[in-house]
């Protein structure tokens, strides 16, 4: 792991907003404190699908809980200075269902061209937030160049023109493995493929997974001391705090990686008891006592449910702070 220090330039690249959805009306969401780069969306209230947009690729639209081809979202959804706008569309503005929102700053939209992988990559870098979007395409093997200048401790990576499973990276699983999503329901266990994150290094990542052209998309985050801690920890079976994060965090993406358990995303906008799967399209759930029990000053609380604590089993985290100034 990079435990590089949060420098006074990693600010405003992070927030979690609620809205209540008002179609066939415009719901606008502009209180982020900067234009976000990536923004997820998901409805707490209905059995829906997730959203995932970014200013790379625009008005298109991939969810976490389907390997589906990016959708033309054109006419339903607007990036602007400050947050978002949906419009006339259910999927993120069901009249009168209270969503959440996650939005991350890259570089505002303006991207650069990258060629220290195999082919040339669409980039947009924030190093000193340890976040960078990359768009590339290639075909079987390919390296796609991320501009961190570190590597990355989480991937994400999703196939935009054709049906491909998200796969994703994480450091404390090291090379040659992955998680999704979306494959198998999204809640299996780690899967071990050679081919599979061959390489990620300061400069590129490694992949191998169809021998088709595919248009990809690649989201990648580095730990930044003081904001972000992407890591894992080994359950215990018995209440449990994890500790050492450096701060305390508004955000965790967390998933067992012994069991097939599904992916969690709590958020203190929402509170510790209110949890989400990104691998399904349900409604929130609620659980106060067994599952993430508290944020803390320097991490989080556990609860003894096997989904985020069984005895023995290893668990990766992304988490991160909320950081508007």
């Amino acid at each position: 792991l990079l435990n590089k220090t949060a420098s006074a330039t990693v600010e405003n690249t992070f927030n979690v907003k609620l809205y209540t959805g008002n179609r066939p009306s415009n719901v606008t969401v502009n209180t982020f404190g900067f234009s976000p780069d990536l923004v997820i969306i998901k409805d707490r209230d209905n059995a829906d699908a997730w959203s995932v947009l970014d200013t790379t690729r625009g008005q298109n639209l991939i969810g976490t809980n389907s390997n589906g081809a990016q959708e033309d979202f054109s006419g339903g959804f607007e990036f602007t200075s400050g947050g978002f706008i949906v419009k006339n569309t259910g999927q993120a503005n069901t009249n009168g269902a209270n969503l959440v929102s996650w939005g991350w700053y890259a570089n505002g939209g303006t991207t650069s061209s990258n060629t220290e992988g195999s082919g040339t990559s669409t980039v947009q870098v924030n190093t000193d937030a340890g976040f960078s979007i990359a768009k590339m395409t290639f075909a079987g093997e390919g390296s796609i160049g991320h501009g961190l200048g570190v590597a990355p401790d989480l991937v994400i990576l999703k196939g935009l023109t054709a049906a491909e499973d998200w796969q994703i990276y994480h450091s404390s699983l090291g090379t040659g493995k992955y998680m999704s999503f979306s494959r198998n329901s999204g809640n299996e266990a780690v899967t071990t493929r050679a081919d599979s994150f061959s390489a990620v290094s300061s400069t590129i990542v490694t992949n191998n997974w169809t021998g088709s052209s595919v248009d990809w998309i690649m989201y990648s985050f580095v730990s930044i001391a003081g904001y972000s801690k992407i890591s894992s920890y080994t359950g215990t079976g018995s209440a449990l705090s994890i500790t050492g994060l450096g701060f305390q965090p508004s955000f965790i993406l967390l998933k067992c990686a012994d069991s097939t358990e599904q992916w969690y995303i709590f958020d203190s906008a929402r509170g510790a008891n209110k949890f989400l799967h990104p691998n399904l399209n349900n409604a929130e759930g609620t659980d106060a006592t067994t599952r993430l029990t508290s944020f803390d000053s320097d991490g989080f609380s556990l609860g003894t449910d096997g989904a985020v604590n069984a005895s023995g089993d290893v668990y990766i985290y992304a988490a991160f702070k909320i950081n508007v100034s």
